[in-house]
């Protein structure tokens, strides 16, 4: 099984800017391009809630998403 982790993180190491949550709006355009490159390649998509929540998901067949949350049980349609 092979695993890729993909963030994107300022110039000073933060994974946000500002606070702003919205990575598309500050980060590259080569940047999102990877990611979603990656995206498409993959079936399994892991990621945290706060991601989850800045740039919510539509289901698809083509990806099982996985939201890492604090919560006990969360329900997501789809």
């Amino acid at each position: 099984m092979k695993s890729i982790l993909i963030f994107v993180s300022t110039l000073d190491g933060k994974v946000t800017q500002w606070g702003n949550p919205h990575v598309g709006l500050w980060s590259s355009h080569q940047d999102q391009d990877y990611y979603k490159k990656i995206w498409n390649e993959s079936r399994l998509i892991a990621m945290g809630s706060n991601t989850f929540n800045a740039e919510p998901l539509k289901p698809s067949s083509n990806h099982q998403v996985i939201v890492m949350t604090d919560y006990l049980s969360v329900s997501i349609g789809g």
